[in-house]
């Protein structure tokens, strides 16, 4: 707008413009490092967030959980009925027993399957096979460690009971943990007793039975 002014026709600024705008700029300064700093903060928020939501850190280690966080209660109910996968219960042979130094037990449990009647026939190509019954090891497994509960029902139904002959072989009969171990150690090699189980959140056994195979 001073385009067709001389030099001596500009007008000289008013007396308080030089501290007006330094001011300005000081405060646009201060309000951008504002902003900057509440950026910084929401990002450090949302990065906290994610990390403590997420169960890895960056290196794919396992997080520690805090004291305070509770876990799902777990499943102590016995296994007293017509057993199956489908129930959240998983099929077995116990192959091994370990006491720990607290005085809790490890089992050895090599990954197998059972199915009985209808659906053993189903899984057999249509053909019943013999006794009704097919089981057997998972092909491409290793047996597994779990560690026992030592609030969990164990139920045995035959060779966990020390082969009895008055036992109703489906529902079994409560055994302790002396029990389970006296009776597994007497079995002939080699040892195989079939066995449905029971996960809880932390991978402990919560509950055990035993599954009468003739």
């Amino acid at each position: 707008m001073f385009d067709d002014l001389k030099p001596d026709q500009i007008p000289a600024p008013p007396a308080r413009a030089l501290p007006d705008a330094v001011r300005r700029g000081t405060s646009i300064r201060r309000r951008r490092r504002a902003g900057w700093a509440a950026g910084v903060a929401a990002a450090v928020v949302v990065t906290v967030a994610v990390v403590l939501s997420s169960p890895f850190s960056a290196t794919d280690q396992a997080r520690v959980v805090p004291a305070t966080a509770t876990a799902a209660p777990k499943d102590y109910t016995p296994i007293t009925t017509v057993r199956s996968e489908a129930e959240g219960l998983t099929f077995g042979y116990l192959q091994g027993i370990t006491e720990n130094a607290d005085g809790t037990l490890t089992l050895r449990i090599q990954p197998g399957y059972f199915y009985l009647g209808e659906e053993a026939k189903t899984m057999n190509g249509g053909e019943y096979p013999l006794d009704d019954v097919l089981q057997g090891e998972k092909e491409g497994t290793e047996p597994t460690d779990f560690r026992l509960d030592p609030k969990a029902p164990l139920r045995g139904a035959n060779a966990l009971l020390g082969y009895p002959e008055d036992v109703d072989v489906d529902a079994g009969r409560p055994i302790t943990t002396a029990q389970l171990t006296e009776n597994f150690e007497a079995v002939g090699e080699p040892r195989d007793v079939g066995v449905w189980f029971r996960l809880g959140g932390d991978g402990t056994i919560t509950a055990l039975s035993e599954q009468y195979i003739s």
